[in-house]
């Protein structure tokens, strides 16, 4: 029996923070004396900027000690590294690796091959996991892809079925679930009290039973203080704690008067908050699993976004919002959508994945990959609101039916490893997203029969990096051209062009790893797919050139965190080096300053004054006061920090609210915060 090193996941939805968490969990594990590794699988460098080293490579390095020996091992796992170190150690291919990676089937398996991207990035882990002697850790701590794409990542064996059913990658897949459902293995999940994150996580933690996977723990990341005790509630609600009660008591510890009003009303936020926790908190309660509360820790220049602008440009054809999972791309995009339609623009909002009642709330209840006008939209000014979700494998399907005669899309349609490519490619979400674009713009502008949009608003899709978004349609598009299809088409177009020493290995070693019967549907799909290959370069590199029209403007959203604003940054620089019209950056849920200059350590004292007096009740107010300061000017040196870096891209800040959005009436509120009024 295999005696595993003990594996702890740790997954969330984007924005919660599971990076950190499991950074932290490393470093907790290493000041107790354990030597731990800490590896990450989604190419974000995301450890590196935590722990303030250089990029990491593919090898295990050293990034931070603890006491009695202890010590923070870091790996960055890479699947074309991992593939070809799998290879040499369990087939001793030497040459014939070389071969794969000279005619580009490195790049084609570990990016198209569905599956076989995860089963290297955990085989990694596994071959860590098994290891004895002096290069055995205590721990590993793995920084997994988000929820919801959690079961299907650690599920390998199940994924790689609809590729490979015999062969030896599908007896890989089957060693690695050895460990993926071993006793010594946790997957964590980590959330925020909101109801999004936490329905993420309740739908995580199902869909990881179901596959018999192990769960650990909860992690409530973030979480506030409860500053506002229940008699402080009923003295809100009562309206006998009122701005002269106040007042009054905050002339009595020598503070200003004025700041009654702004502490009333931050307090009254703060109860919202309060209460919606409280809710979730009820709500994560129920998961069956621990639950442990994080704390949240209290930390020339630009112009201003002007929205309202850029909206009544009638020369902005197209939005496209876009950055780091989990900072409100969908409810920006949505808000955008529904003001510019409410200002009388003609308005598309192409969506992904949003919450179901926000979802409901704009009447998109199912994926038809069809735009539906939203009810209840003011169409006073003359505007109009159509809304969709994209549905990624029925717009493949679509590009399909389009480009092929009737029997070559059947043919394609029903091949194996095309059903695969379809719903699980990495990139294909983003590359959907994209060719729906397209089809939107060219039928806005050329179907009698298709609403005449003058303003498209894309929301991208939730990626493990900001700059999947742009390399996905044209990686995609390169594999489908590339040297291996060439290969793989030859046989159609001349034998003896298949009669060379190096592709007779490389077809031999894919057998080998794979299995034949996967080689044989790849070149069935490929044969299949050959007249459709040079339209995906095509439509990849016209969607280019939309992207970087003057009718097109990108908001980069992000929140005021390190790790979205990194993540902003880099985006705002590709953005920059593609020649791609950026409009700006919107920073979500942001605290700001109230109470007429009172600072945090004055209110502090007074609060400690006034228990003194017995005013618990103002008291309280000051405590949500100084918190909020706190927590404000942590925020605003995160952003300090960008604005230094990229001075000229103009900000706008969106106010935290004390309530999730899910109503046309919340998305206009968020649309009068991103335009300033």
């Amino acid at each position: 029996m295999t005696l595993w090193t003990p594996l702890h996941v740790v997954t969330g939805k984007g924005g919660t923070g599971k990076t950190t968490v499991a950074a932290a969990l490393a470093t907790s594990l290493a000041a107790r004396g354990r030597r731990v590794l800490l590896c990450e699988v989604e190419g974000r460098q995301g450890i590196a900027q935590l722990f303030d080293v250089a990029p990491l490579p593919y090898e295990e390095r050293r990034i931070a000690n603890g006491l009695d020996g202890g010590a923070v091992h870091a790996l960055a796992i890479d699947p074309e590294a991992a593939l070809l170190e799998y290879l040499q150690m369990f087939y001793r291919l030497g040459r014939a690796g070389k071969a794969l990676d000279k005619f580009g089937i490195i790049d084609f398996a570990t990016t198209i091959a569905p599956g076989v991207r995860d089963v290297l990035l955990t085989g990694k882990v596994y071959e860590v996991a098994r290891r004895t002697g002096a290069d055995r850790y205590d721990a590993i701590v793995m920084d997994a892809p988000p929820t919801g794409r959690i079961t299907r990542f650690l599920n390998v064996n199940h994924e790689v079925a609809g590729l490979a059913k015999v062969g030896p990658i599908k007896r890989q897949a089957e060693s690695i679930m050895q460990l993926m459902r071993a006793p010594s293995t946790q997957v964590h999940l980590v959330t925020v009290l909101e109801e999004m994150p936490v329905q993420e996580t309740l739908d995580g933690i199902a869909e990881l039973e179901a596959a018999d996977l192990p769960v650990g723990r909860v992690l409530l990341n973030l979480v506030r203080p409860e500053l506002v005790t229940a008699p402080t509630r009923d003295a809100l609600d009562a309206g006998s704690l009122d701005e002269t009660a106040v007042a009054a008591a905050l002339r009595s510890v020598s503070l200003s008067s004025d700041a009654a009003g702004p502490l009333l009303a931050q307090a009254r936020a703060h109860v919202e908050r309060q209460v919606l926790q409280e809710q979730q908190r009820e709500v994560s309660g129920d998961c069956g699993r621990p639950v442990v509360e994080l704390p949240l820790l209290g930390g020339s220049e630009a112009g201003r976004v002007d929205v309202d602008a850029l909206l009544a440009d009638r020369g902005t054809q197209i939005i496209v919002c876009c950055g780091s999972g989990g900072v409100g791309k969908t409810t920006t995009s949505a808000a955008l959508a529904l003001r510019a339609a409410e200002q009388g623009r003609h308005v598309c909002v192409l969506t992904i994945d949003p919450a179901r009642r926000l979802a409901q709330s704009m009447g998109l209840t199912e994926l038809d990959n069809v735009p539906r006008p939203v009810a209840d939209v003011d169409t006073s000014a003359g505007g109009s609101l159509d809304a969709m979700m994209l549905d990624m494998k029925r717009t493949f399907d679509e590009v399909v039916e389009a480009h092929a005669t009737p029997e070559k899309a059947q043919q394609i349609l029903q091949n194996p490893f095309y059903v695969a490519l379809s719903s699980s490619f990495a990139g294909t979400q983003e590359y959907m997203a994209m060719e729906k674009l397209g089809q939107l713009h060219a039928a806005a502008s050329d179907d009698p029969d298709v609403p005449d949009w003058d303003l498209i608003v894309v929301d991208t899709p939730p990626s493990r990096s900001a700059l999947d978004f742009l390399d996905a349609p044209e990686r995609l598009s390169s594999l489908l051209d590339g040297r291996f299809i060439k290969l793989l088409l030859a046989p159609a177009k001349g034998p003896a062009r298949l009669l060379s020493a190096g592709f007779g290995i490389v077809t031999s070693a894919l057998n080998k790893v794979l299995g034949a019967q996967v080689l044989s549907d790849v070149q069935t799909f490929v044969a299949a797919f050959d007249t459709l290959f040079g339209g995906f370069r095509q439509r990849a590199e016209a969607t280019y050139s939309l992207l970087q029209a003057d009718g097109t403007a990108f908001l980069v959203v992000a929140a005021p965190e390190a790790d979205a604003m990194r993540e902003a940054a880099y985006f705002v620089e590709r953005l920059a080096a593609e020649d791609m019209p950026l409009a700006g950056l919107v920073v979500n849920r942001v605290h700001e300053r109230a109470a007429g200059g009172l600072t945090a350590a004055d209110a502090e004292s007074g609060a400690t004054r006034l228990r003194a007096a017995d005013e618990e009740s103002v008291a309280e107010l000051l405590d949500v006061h100084a918190d909020r300061e706190r927590v404000a000017a942590r925020e605003e040196k995160v952003q300090r920090r960008f604005t230094g870096s990229h001075p000229t891209v103009p900000t706008v800040p969106v106010a935290a609210l004390p309530t999730d959005v899910h109503d046309l009436d919340g998305l206009r509120r968020i649309g009068d915060l991103i335009a300033g009024r």
